[in-house]
């Protein structure tokens, strides 16, 4: 859940603008003025079994080290379960 959230936070601040054909290109900074990037992202999630919403913030590095975390986590459950998660294939 925590991966889908930095990934939608991240699409929301890519660059929609795509280049023109046939014209030069001018890089997105050039164009625009560079926004300061916080270091803290904050998100509201309900708990599992819950309606009530609670407030989470973590810093962008603590939510890359997590999604490592989780990646690494679910490659090894693969690794260890089999493509089909029912055991050794």
């Amino acid at each position: 859940m925590l991966s889908l959230i930095l990934a939608a936070h991240l699409l929301a601040i890519a660059d929609p603008a795509p280049a023109t054909e046939g014209g030069p290109t001018v890089p997105a900074a050039a164009a625009q003025p560079a926004k300061p990037k916080s270091d803290k992202v904050c998100w509201d999630e309900a708990p599992t079994g819950s309606h009530y919403t609670r407030h989470y913030c973590a810093s962008r590095e603590e939510l890359e080290q997590r999604e490592r975390q989780d990646k690494d986590s679910l490659n090894q459950h693969t690794r260890t379960r089999g493509k089909s998660g029912l055991g050794p294939s």
